[in-house]
């Protein structure tokens, strides 16, 4: 299946002597929409494929062995993520050296360089999104390089979505290139927020506990296994301390959860582009682990959930 309206297929070959873009020759340095890439190594190679968005992109990339030099322009307000699918490479984001196996990988803020090398072949899924993705989050990005952790619970799903998403053309969906869209950068920002190697290189804005749960809860209420102690643990703070927090303010995490999962269900069942998704599967893209539970949530709330989707599949 083609990739939809609005979003494009996309081809990069790499190389220390040339570059080609969608089948058009140019220089070896050529921004990609994840960087400009050099390296001084002749035997270094990378060859992509995958999907460029209105603002932002997803690539599946092949790399042979060899140095690299990554830099992401500060002029193009964006977070590059590299997220290691199969093989190894070590890098210098801080001074000390890490290596980077399946699951993990790096990011550079706006107008970051980084210099790493691949010590074997490798896989690699390549994205770049606004850095306003992290801002609505409470975090401001600075103009470093960091290493993203492979260990925390949503290194493996992230990737293997972002995977599939650089696959489009392989793997049918009646999905909009505007929810594709979303859903690159909620799980991007998801990702990054969770990463401790992210958060030694961002600044916490000086909104209060609240509202930057809630802003979490928005980027992550798609994410069925998200719950009340998720949104806890990736802002670093006890169950029990973000209880007290919402109490102050009327609310409780669990019904917010529960708001903003209603909020999406009622924005996709309302909106035209999405009147051929069957309602079982927007229930599942908004978070629910059933239509039945969608609409109870949606009458609680008093959201009108009249939706010209198809009931079923």
């Amino acid at each position: 299946m083609a990739a939809p309206p609005g979003a494009h297929r996309s081809s990069l070959v790499l190389s220390s002597q040339r570059s080609v873009v969608d089948g058009v020759s140019a220089s070896a340095d050529v921004e990609t929409g994840v960087g400009r890439f050099s390296s001084d190594d002749r035997n270094w190679h990378l060859s992509a494929a995958g999907v460029v968005f209105e603002n932002g992109c997803v690539f599946r990339a092949e790399v042979r062995t060899g140095p690299v030099r990554i830099e992401n322009e500060s002029a193009r307000q964006r977070i590059v993520l590299g997220l290691v699918r199969q093989g190894r490479l070590t890098i210098d984001p801080t001074g000390a050296s890490h290596t980077i196996t399946a699951s993990g990988g790096f990011f550079l803020g706006p107008g970051a360089q980084s210099s790493m090398r691949f010590e074997e072949a490798s896989a690699v899924i390549l994205a770049s999104v606004p850095a306003q993705v992290a801002a609505d989050l409470g975090v401001r990005v600075s103009n470093h390089s960091g290493v993203l952790r492979s260990d925390t619970a949503l290194a493996r799903p992230v990737t293997s979505f972002l995977e599939v998403l650089a696959r489009l053309d392989e793997d049918p969906t009646v999905l909009s290139s505007y929810f594709l869209q979303q859903l690159l950068h909620e799980q991007s920002g998801a990702l990054l927020l969770s990463s401790e190697g992210f958060h030694a290189d961002v600044q916490v804005g000086t909104q209060g506990l609240y509202p930057r749960a809630l802003e979490l809860m928005i980027v992550r209420r798609a994410d069925p296994d998200v719950s009340p102690s998720t949104i806890a643990r990736d802002l670093s703070v006890s169950l029990r301390q973000l209880q007290r927090e919402f109490h102050t303010h009327g609310d409780a995490p669990a019904s917010a959860l529960r708001r903003a999962r209603a909020e999406l269900a009622h924005q996709l069942l309302n909106d035209e582009r999405y009147a051929q998704v069957p309602v079982t599967q927007l229930a599942e893209l908004s978070g629910f682990s059933s239509s039945q539970v969608m609409h109870r949530v949606l009458k609680r709330y008093q959201f009108n959930a009249v939706s010209a989707s198809p009931q079923s599949a």
